[in-house]
């Protein structure tokens, strides 16, 4: 029979000691609260550890990179000296384990190292991003110990690695990918082009998300290790780019690259899902970066307010700009908060999703904001070259641009806001105890992680199936590996619900043609047009529901 994951909670009997109590004026003739020796420290408050690593890359940015921004700027192209010191100092594989070779830190250290390079060079920082974020952590995660032994204690030493996802027809539409990898033997060939790709003139190797199976669409998107002097493998010019110029962003091109299936990067048919959390946590990198950038703007920009006059006063001294100066210090102060916390969630291993594009919405808000108003407040040289003010002001529109767009980033605040409050009562994930009844709530079950389908959330976090479709992804094939004992006589995979929108009609896991009316034995002709759905509560009766109605979804858990 299927069960359900219930979670039980219990509230401390000392739950409430730790909580602040406020008195109702100042003239309490109650003692002082003494400071709990658990209270949380500020999310501003660096640990030892954490402060000496962030003052050794700010003694890096101001002595090796600062005199070399005009020039990386202007060529376009990051100095070598600069590279070298990134590996030399420890700022790439921050995260790697130092059984290879790496240090073993953490993620909020590679925020501090993001933030601090921004405040010189936002280009150098997003160097260091993509490795500490993306690549390393990836093989982290999902390599095999071949593949760790083989690439890790590069990436912390000599080598550079990039992601290839975007394509000229996949932007913020990221798995339309036309990039296919075609299995022949042992071995799959890759062919495709890959636009947009960071770090890509000095990188070393490669971290290919190509289509093993178009046909699956994006349940076929394969992760691949590749090497650059693998044959078929050509990286094109560098993007001559508004801002962030130091940073090389080139096309790389693969024509018929044979790789062996050693060269998979975690499980086959998961680079969808992989490319999904591993951004997640770039956005936390992305935020970083704009912060930094925001408070090197500022931090330029004072001085010269300070210094001078306009009508025998300081310009710091109108109190119009002292209001617009309030504003930003205020702004750039709280972007940061947001992007401390949702590191400080992510190395806790809690759910950081929403809290990621949050951070990273608003990081490029306050860049945005900031520089402008830099730019003002020191007029006509503002607008020169002469004035770092003016390169910060280029340099902060990609944040609005790379690793998700700001439209897209509101778009999943928003869902996720929409996933928790769904039904008023029961949020997405919300395990009930039967079909009918959705107001009371058996558990609580919040993802960690943004899911495609509500099948991949039932699949991934319970190993379980997924039992009734109940939710607002109407434009996604959700899938249910059908139970035996709860669903009917045959054990086999079918469609449950959405309908292909396509217009192709109902498809069976295998892509056969099927009908709404005969899925399986027990359920109910779909009578409410291409906008249908059915589903199967825990007793294995079938329901005839609609599709556009946001309630949540349902796991159950086989024996």
């Amino acid at each position: 029979m299927a069960q359900l994951l219930r979670l039980q909670s219990k509230l401390p009997s000392n739950a409430l000691s730790g909580i602040r109590r406020f008195t109702g004026g100042a003239s309490s003739n109650l003692p002082p609260r003494p400071e709990s020796d658990h209270a949380p420290p500020p999310l501003t408050q660096l640990s030892e550890e954490e402060k000496a690593f962030q003052d050794t890359v700010k003694k890096f940015s101001h002595d090796v990179v600062k005199p070399l921004v005009r020039e990386m700027d202007r060529e376009s192209k990051m100095d070598q000296r600069v590279i070298e010191g990134c590996f030399k100092n420890g700022f790439m594989g921050i995260e790697v384990p130092t059984k290879y070779g790496g240090p073993g830190s953490t993620f909020f250290n590679t925020v501090l190292v993001v933030e601090e390079l921004a405040k010189v060079d936002p280009g150098v920082s997003v160097f260091c991003d993509v490795q500490n974020t993306l690549i390393g952590p990836l093989i982290i995660e999902l390599g095999t110990e071949e593949q760790k032994k083989k690439y890790l204690p590069h990436v912390c030493k000599d080598w550079l690695g990039s992601f290839c996802l975007s394509e000229a027809g996949s932007g913020s539409d990221a798995f339309a990918l036309k990039t296919v990898a075609k299995k022949d033997g042992d071995d799959f060939v890759i062919s495709g082009s890959k636009l947009w790709i960071t770090n890509a003139g000095q990188a070393s190797f490669f971290l290919v998300m190509a289509n093993a199976e178009p046909e699956k669409g994006y349940r076929g998107i394969t992760c691949f290790l590749v090497d650059r002097d693998a044959p078929g493998v050509s990286v094109g010019k560098t993007e001559d780019k508004l801002g962030i110029r130091s940073s090389s962003t080139c096309p790389v091109h693969f024509d018929q690259v044979r790789v062996h299936k050693s060269a998979i990067l975690g499980e086959y048919g998961k680079g969808y899902k992989y490319a999904i959390e591993c951004l997640n946590a770039g956005r936390i990198g992305i935020g970083g970066q704009m912060i930094g950038l925001a408070q090197g703007c500022f931090d330029n920009s004072i001085p010269y307010i300070q210094e001078r006059k306009q009508f025998n006063t300081r310009i710091i001294d109108f109190q119009g700009v002292q209001h617009q100066v309030s504003a930003i210090a205020t702004e750039i102060e709280a972007a940061r908060l947001l992007v401390y916390n949702a590191a400080r969630l992510k190395e806790n291993n809690l759910p950081f999703i929403k809290q990621a594009a949050m951070a990273k919405w608003y990081a490029s808000v306050v860049a945005t904001n900031t520089t402008s108003k830099c730019v003002e407040w020191l007029g006509g040289v503002g607008f020169t070259k002469e004035f770092p003010v003016e390169k910060f002001y280029r340099d902060c529109k990609i944040g609005t641009i790379y690793e998700g767009t700001s439209n897209i980033q509101l778009s999943t605040i928003a869902k996720l806001i929409d996933a928790d409050c769904v039904t008023g009562i029961c949020p997405t994930g919300t395990v009930f105890g039967s079909y009918s009844n959705r107001l009371k709530c058996l558990a609580f079950v919040n993802p960690g992680k943004l899911y495609l389908t509500a099948d991949g959330f039932c699949n991934d976090e319970y190993n379980g199936h997924l039992v009734s479709v109940e939710n607002g992804f109407v434009n996604m094939f959700i899938t249910q590996n059908a139970d035996t004992s709860f669903v009917n006589e045959t054990s086999r995979r079918f469609w449950i619900g959405a309908n292909n929108i396509t217009g192709s009609g109902w498809k069976n896991t295998d892509s056969s043609n099927a009908t709404y009316q005969h899925w399986a034995p027990g359920e109910p002709k779909n009578l409410t047009g291409s906008n249908g759905c059915v589903s199967v509560d825990l007793k294995g009766l079938w329901y005839n529901d609609d599709c556009f109605t946001n309630y949540p979804y349902v796991c159950g858990l086989s024996e």
